[in-house]
């Protein structure tokens, strides 16, 4: 959604991706654009990568829906894939200003919000301090080939969602705050 993640993480997930169509030639793949703003350089990235892909401005709630699994930049978009109960390998990618000292400042067990909710690696991640492609795509590919890992999957951000509690939070915020100041 962001221009740094579309400048800086979009390629790994297109070379993961393309690690994949080698390893399974019938996989199809979807991006989902956050705005038509990025999509010549979308394009450009899957061109280089020679990745054919469909690519989808304003429908990313439907492909999260519709995919046996996402390739997730780390942040709110793994919630959201987490609500489609889609599993899902989420990556970062540590900037190359930080790369010299990030190893020594990050002490962090998990980089996404469902794992962090979950106490526990639910689904896969990778914190990339370089541009290597193949631990995602392995991962992704563990996924893809085991249907009883893809359903552990899906009953682990089961329990993720139930523990974020009924729909409506917002509402109750409001509500808890309405009674404080009563």
């Amino acid at each position: 959604s962001r221009d740094q993640e579309v400048k800086h993480c979009f390629p790994i997930l297109c070379a993961a991706a393309a690690a994949l169509r080698r390893a399974r030639p019938g996989l199809r793949f979807h991006v989902a654009a956050a705005s038509s703003e990025h999509l010549l350089r979308i394009r450009a990235i899957l061109a280089r990568h020679d990745l054919p892909a469909e690519v989808h401005v304003g429908r990313t709630d439907e492909i999260m829906k519709a995919s046996r699994l996402c390739l997730v930049v780390s942040g709110t978009a793994t919630l959201e894939t987490a609500w489609h109960r889609t599993p899902m390998v989420v990556v970062y990618r540590v900037g190359a200003w930080a790369r010299p000292f990030a190893h020594r400042l990050l002490h962090v067990k998990h980089i996404s919000l469902v794992n962090i909710l979950a106490g526990r690696e639910v689904v896969p991640e990778h914190l990339l301090f370089n541009d290597d492609a193949r631990p995602v795509a392995q991962s992704a590919l563990r996924l893809l080939e085991s249907p009883e890992a893809l359903d552990r999957c899906r009953r682990d951000l089961d329990g993720v969602l139930s523990a974020l509690g009924p729909p409506g939070a917002g509402t109750r915020a409001a509500q808890a705050v309405l009674e404080m100041v009563r």
